[in-house]
């Protein structure tokens, strides 16, 4: 495998680079925290290190249950509100690790995160009106 990049590939890298420096990393950051205002109180939400940043490649949380989690997705499915569970598995569930003694240990804190993750859209461009349908969407449930 070779994972330079070609001139053309470097040269677009190069752009966004640039464009993530200068105004999509603050928009993430604010598209971040109108969610964490309207969320606070309601769902277990993202903590950021005082003197750190997050680039918020997503934003995740954690509803109370399983059940409130597939609530609010399936309702923001209806509204065409794209959900996205990045680990709906935990690392021990995984079918490598089939067969492999765990010396009977369990992993409740991982199988129950797993079952009450979600990820709401985040991206740069994500406008103040689409992100309020959003938020609304997901407080009709909470």
């Amino acid at each position: 495998m070779n994972s330079r990049l070609d001139s053309i590939q470097a040269a677009i890298l190069s752009v966004k680079l640039a464009a993530f420096k200068s105004y999509e990393m603050d928009a993430r950051i604010e598209t971040a925290n109108r969610y964490s205002a309207a969320f606070s109180g309601k769902l277990q939400l993202q903590v950021v290190e005082d003197n750190c940043l997050s680039s918020y490649a997503q934003y995740t949380c954690l509803a109370e249950s399983a059940e409130q989690r597939n609530a609010i997705s399936e309702s923001l499915k209806r509204k065409d509100i794209p959900t996205m569970v990045f680990y709906p598995f935990p690392q021990h569930a995984l079918e490598v690790f089939n067969g492999i003694n765990n010396y009977a240990e369990t992993f409740s804190s991982a199988d129950d995160f797993c079952s009450r993750t979600l990820s709401l859209p985040m991206h740069p461009y994500l406008k103040p009106e689409i992100q309020d349908s959003i938020i609304n969407a997901v407080l009709e449930i909470l």
